[in-house]
């Protein structure tokens, strides 16, 4: 707890609970249960990122997710931290797509697979971050910094193969889109969506959950700043579905934390400009139980 507290001081934020609210539309809480634990931070700025990933990396944490975007010409990071695995894990943030390729390479090489992939705008650049584990890795096929069509024909030939996507990373530059993705050899079903309004979403989403499928992956873009956000989506069957929360801003987020204390954890989250202020996607779910719940949907 004293290096949460830290955190908060850094930030020049108050800590009277477990939900702390961070300045620049901020939001970080945490959740404990005897051993259980999880951090959850949204709209972090840049400037503060390296310091709260050492805070949790120091203190034994693992990341499992980690999310950008851009607000203004600023960019923003929400994370989310769990109790460490027997899995030797690894994450960096800020690459350019050479860099991403030397760390994707080194990290292979050692045995290590991708657990998440995210591509982002910073400035009128692309850069990736991206989490890599040796815990239950399946095959994997990944690819980076491709243009929308050359994405469409990776996915149909990969697909056609059997491989199922994991994470469909999109972001837009010059009114150009830019697709980081991995996949995995496994079982089909899977149904990929990666230029969605958020009215398309919920028509989408809609139909796939009337064929068994829910929503397990979501990232936003803005692909032109005088048009509305578009979303990458993943649906899959799935045993126990996720009900997401959309559009959400950050003083509607902060509500999330009574959920996430009542043992409910994050299981995707993605983060995005709409009218110049945060927003944000995302779903909570309860694990080894049945059902799910969440803090609410706002359109």
């Amino acid at each position: 707890m004293k290096r949460i507290l830290a955190l908060a001081m850094s930030l020049a934020i108050s800590l009277p609970t477990s939900l702390a609210a961070f300045s620049f539309h901020g939001t970080y809480w945490e959740v404990k249960k005897g051993k259980s634990y999880e951090a959850v931070g949204l709209g972090i700025p840049a400037s503060d990122m390296q310091e709260a990933f050492d805070i949790h990396v120091d203190d034994g944490y693992e990341m499992t997710l980690l999310d950008a975007y851009d607000v203004g010409g600023h960019t923003f990071f929400n994370f989310v931290f769990r109790n460490k695995t027997s899995s030797t894990w690894t994450a960096r943030f800020g690459l350019s797509g050479g860099q991403y390729q030397d760390f994707y390479d080194r990290q292979t090489d050692r045995g290590r697979c991708l657990r998440h992939l995210d591509v982002y705008r910073q400035g009128n650049r692309a850069r990736y971050l991206a989490i890599f584990k040796t815990h239950r890795c399946k095959p994997q096929r990944a690819y980076h910094g491709l243009s929308a069509s050359d994405h469409q024909a990776k996915f149909d030939q990969w697909t056609g193969q059997g491989w199922d996507p994991v994470n469909v990373s999109v972001t837009s530059i010059n009114g150009k889109r830019i697709y980081a993705a991995f996949y995995e050899k496994r079982p089909g079903g899977t149904f990929l969506k990666s230029f969605l309004t958020h009215d398309r979403l919920a028509e989408e989403d809609a139909k796939q959950r009337a064929k068994g499928r829910h929503i397990v992956y979501m990232d936003a873009y803005t692909h032109d700043q005088n048009t509305l956000p578009r979303i990458s989506a993943i649906w899959r069957e799935v045993s126990k579905p996720a009900k997401p929360w959309i559009n959400f801003v950050s003083q509607q987020v902060n509500g999330l934390a009574d959920d996430a204390q009542s043992g409910r954890y994050i299981r995707y989250v993605t983060g995005y400009s709409l009218q110049n202020s945060h927003r944000f996607n995302g779903a909570l779910y309860k694990p080894r139980a049945s059902g799910v719940a969440v803090g609410g949907i706002s359109n």
